[in-house]
């Protein structure tokens, strides 16, 4: 069960960090800021998507077995 909690809180942190980059990516965006640095973030974001699903899954697989 800690697993899963463990799961759990580390998909909350990951999903606050896309949320705060998603809202950096705007910002630097709107202020015309460097592409290289934009593009950077928007990196940064894939990763972190990419990261999500799996935790999502691996909970989803989790639950499946109780």
């Amino acid at each position: 069960m800690s697993t899963l909690r463990s799961l759990h809180n580390r998909l909350e942190v990951l999903k606050e960090k896309h949320k705060e980059l998603d809202k950096q990516v705007d910002i630097e965006y709107n202020n015309f800021i460097r592409d290289e640095i934009v593009e950077k973030h928007k990196i940064q974001k894939l990763r972190l998507k990419d990261e999500i699903a799996y935790f999502e899954k691996q909970i989803s697989m989790l639950e499946q077995q109780q």
